[in-house]
């Protein structure tokens, strides 16, 4: 029987290393609507995104360079998280002040500020059914004990994650103060950002774009990007200056994104780390350790020694950038199976693709489900690409060349969508969607 992923129709809520930061167990990647692959349009994305948000999906992977900051500002504008007259900061997350972080606006139409229509049958404009004993449609009761309708005390900013049962810990979605009219709201998302800086002023400019572009004061966590074998020494600046943003409040958490089994192992003895954001997946796609390709196995147990030492942990590449979607579940199995992993980042360009993925977290999806693939093409990502040549001598339909700029692309007319290149890829720079 599969594992059921979800509480209360949400995702499970898990505490990220010693960050003090309560995120779903599976993120939104906002990397393929963006400019670089679908280049979704504004609002489109933003659905998306807000879509993810209202059914308890509260953790967002974005970066410098994937230009897509401008999706999530917009969602959380949507969802009122967030406005121009009050761009939110430190203030925006749950504490023991503030439990619900609420600030939407309240109008007689609108009793809640909530962002769904108001109806005779859903005074909230919630997304969860209204009834006599939850009339804001919250996940979880109101008491006199539990104002919130939240479902742990944890989401009021303290915890502690080894005295508690993670499937306890609940995002707070709209949520009820009593059965008067009020003002309700749901948590703004943890947002995590990232550049491929190496210089402190450089870093420091990438954490200011970062939040005058969200609206935010405060930027949940902020990574040094995809770091390489002996890299971070020579990234040492940029290092400095998110330690120095999380002093200054800038940020909250800092850490690394990294393809490098060895490098996500030695992040373990830097103590000032506390987010490791590696690659990792059943196939061992994109995996580097040092010069050469890496394994699965050396990812996972670089992991285990890095949680082991409190770093918070999350995954990208679960579906290989496309290249594993047709094997869907077995690929989730994989990871959500991985007990040093705290959440799982997926690329989401649709609610069809959220809808997969709520379906496949309530452990009911059929066992020979998988998502159509056929219409999916194969990329080289222009910005990844190094030029090595390696997908070149791989690929036996003569479908990949060298474009004018030394870069590689597919001539999709005589592409087979084998993904044996994306698989010989050492920058994992080819992707399918």
């Amino acid at each position: 029987m599969k594992k059921c992923f979800l509480t209360k129709a949400r995702p499970q809520t898990r505490m990220l290393g010693r960050t003090g930061l309560a995120v779903s167990c599976v993120g939104i990647g906002v990397l393929p609507m963006g400019p670089g692959q679908l280049d979704l349009p504004l609002d489109e994305g933003a659905s998306v995104i807000c879509d993810a948000l209202r059914r308890g999906i509260n953790f967002i992977d974005t970066a410098q360079y994937y230009r897509t900051y401008p999706y999530i500002r917009r969602a959380l504008e949507v969802m009122r998280l967030v406005t121009e007259e009050n761009p939110r900061g430190a203030d925006n997350l749950s504490t023991e002040e503030n439990p619900c972080g609420a600030v939407a606006s309240v109008s007689s139409e609108n009793l809640c500020g909530a962002d769904t229509p108001v109806s005779s049958e859903n005074f909230c404009g919630a997304d969860t059914p209204v009834s006599s004993e939850n009339l804001c449609g919250a996940v979880a009761s109101v008491s006199s004990e539990n104002l919130c309708g939240a479902a742990s005390p944890a989401m009021r900013g303290k915890m502690d994650a080894s005295a508690r049962d993670d499937s306890e810990i609940e995002f707070c979605p709209h949520v009820a103060y009593d059965d008067r009219p009020h003002r309700s709201d749901m948590l703004r998302p943890v947002i995590s950002s990232k550049s491929l800086a190496s210089s402190y002023n450089d870093m420091m400019a990438a954490i200011e774009e970062c939040r005058s572009a969200l609206g935010l004061k405060t930027i949940d966590i902020f990574l040094m990007h995809e770091v390489r074998t002996g890299q971070f020494a020579a990234r040492a600046g940029a290092w400095q200056a998110l330690q120095d943003a999380r002093a200054t409040g800038l940020v909250r958490a800092i850490g690394i994104s990294t393809h490098h089994a060895d490098v996500a192992r030695a992040m373990a003895d830097v103590a000032a780390c506390d987010v490791i954001f590696a690659l990792l997946n059943y196939r061992g796609m994109g995996i580097r350790c040092g010069q050469d390709a890496g394994t699965k196995e050396e990812m996972a147990a670089a992991l285990t020694v890095c949680k082991a030492s409190g770093k918070g942990i999350y995954t990208m590449k679960a579906l290989g950038g496309g290249n594993l979607t047709a094997d869907y579940q077995k690929a989730l199995d994989y990871v959500f199976s991985q007990d040093c992993v705290d959440a799982v980042m997926l690329g989401f360009t649709s609610t069809s693709e959220i809808d997969d993925m709520m379906r496949y977290l309530s452990g009911k999806m059929e066992s020979s489900y998988n998502p159509d693939v056929s219409r999916k093409k194969m990329y080289v990502n222009q910005e990844d690409c190094e030029g090595c040549g390696a997908c070149l001598k791989i690929c036996a339909a003569g479908a990949v060349y060298y474009n004018k700029n030394g870069l590689a692309e597919i001539d999709q007319s005589k592409c087979l969508t084998c993904g044996y290149c994306a698989q010989g890829c050492p920058v994992r720079a080819i992707i399918m969607y």
